[in-house]
């Protein structure tokens, strides 16, 4: 089965925009540093706010982060089209905006007060999505975000096959996906050794390998080289990255 390349197109832009939120929003609660007097705040470099903690700018950010989880999972709520009448998936698209808006007021909340918790797993439109929709689709939407980074990751290949005119399925799409799951290791701290740096690459490559070798089975020929080509890339850039890791930093006289 193959969709339509406009259809395609579109799921790269969905994971694409979920990488503008996830960036825009890291801006706008990380750069923020209180300035001098009555409590206002400067945006770095050096431009001064108004009013960014005012009603006003909170039902800008509120806006802000609506509008774009209408387009962060449309995916999500086009792959489950089918079974949903249209008022449905606009009730369903309305919830998913604001669990996106409770998430991203809970992340703004622990990163002003230096919060070293880990944030909850579950938020409180997660409750009106299992009674409303079923456990089943928020089990669903869960995997959908966690696999958000390999859906950006495959983005360059979605692209290409596009231009070769043999588009990937849906199907063999979700495939790639749950596969590319199994090349991420544990999150390395920014201070992490060297040992740890290799046994990351380790996994990673070994997970390729998995892919690959699964992959053969349910791709084209054109799919397939294309994805090895990925792959290739990305281990390039790995060894050029582990490289620059174990540089010894120069300090500053």
């Amino acid at each position: 089965m193959s969709i339509p390349a406009a259809k395609k197109s579109s799921i790269g832009y969905w994971v694409a925009a979920a990488v503008v939120v996830l960036v825009a929003y890291d801006i706008y609660t990380r750069v923020k540093e209180p300035a001098a007097g009555a409590g206002a705040y400067k945006i770095l470099p050096a431009r001064t706010s108004p009013a960014v903690d005012s009603p006003e700018g909170d039902q800008l950010f509120a806006g802000y982060i609506k509008s774009y989880s209408v387009v962060t999972y449309a995916g999500f709520v086009s792959m489950n089209s089918a079974s949903l009448p249209p008022d449905k998936r606009h009730r369903l698209a309305n919830l998913l905006g604001q669990r996106s808006l409770e998430g991203a007021l809970l992340t703004r909340q622990r990163i002003r007060e230096k919060s070293t918790e880990k944030r909850q797993k579950s938020l409180p439109t997660d409750a009106a999505i299992a009674k409303e929709f079923g456990d089943e689709l928020l089990a669903a939407l869960q995997r959908f975000e966690r696999t958000l980074p390999q859906r950006s990751r495959l983005q360059p290949l979605i692209q290409v096959l596009i231009y070769d005119r043999d588009e990937l399925s849906v199907t063999q799409l979700e495939t790639l996906v749950d596969g590319l799951q199994s090349t991420v290791a544990a999150p390395l701290r920014v201070d992490a050794p060297i040992a740890d740096v290799d046994r990351a690459m380790a996994v990673g490559r070994e997970g390729n390998d998995r892919v690959l070798a699964e992959a053969s089975g349910y791709l084209s020929p054109t799919q397939f080289a294309r994805l090895r080509e990925l792959i290739e890339a990305e281990n390039e850039y790995q060894k050029y990255f582990r490289f620059r890791r174990a540089q010894p930093v120069a300090l500053s006289p």
